[in-house]
């Protein structure tokens, strides 16, 4: 009977591998879903495990004091790159799809999400320059 048990948990383990979900967050914010579920902070590689059809969050790049949130980057394996707005991610419509099936039951399938903070820099104001504003991005761009 301990055997029986033993067994089905070891296999219960083995297929709830699923994929993941990386996010790592520069200086200047933090990333968090509606949901609240998740919340990861500047500086931060979160890994988030995706093992089923019902995984459905948005993620919000949140800026801190004197940043601004600019865009989810373009990346390889990357998802939302390009979008301004908040990343809805959902594995709802996965089921009948093989291929998309075959995501959530690899546990080395790692997909990412990189945000763009960019920060606005103490200026010297003069009357030339009071009308025009610069900012930086603080981006994984360059890693």
């Amino acid at each position: 009977m301990k055997q029986s048990i033993l067994i089905v948990i070891t296999l219960s383990t083995l297929l709830l591998g699923g994929c993941k979900i990386r996010i790592e967050v520069p200086e200047g914010g933090r990333v968090t879903t509606e949901s609240g579920s998740y919340d990861c902070e500047t500086g931060a590689v979160c890994e988030i495990d995706v093992v089923d059809l019902f995984f459905d969050e948005t993620f919000r790049g949140e800026p801190a004091t004197g940043y601004r949130f600019d865009s989810w980057l373009k990346r390889q394996r990357g998802l939302c790159g390009g979008s301004d707005g908040s990343c809805r991610l959902f594995t709802s419509g996965f089921e009948g799809n093989d291929i998309l099936m075959g995501f959530l039951e690899r546990q080395e399938e790692v997909f990412s999400s990189y945000p763009s903070l960019c920060r606005f820099p103490r200026m010297h104001l003069t009357r030339r320059s009071s009308s025009r504003r610069r900012s930086w991005c603080a981006s994984l761009a360059s890693r």
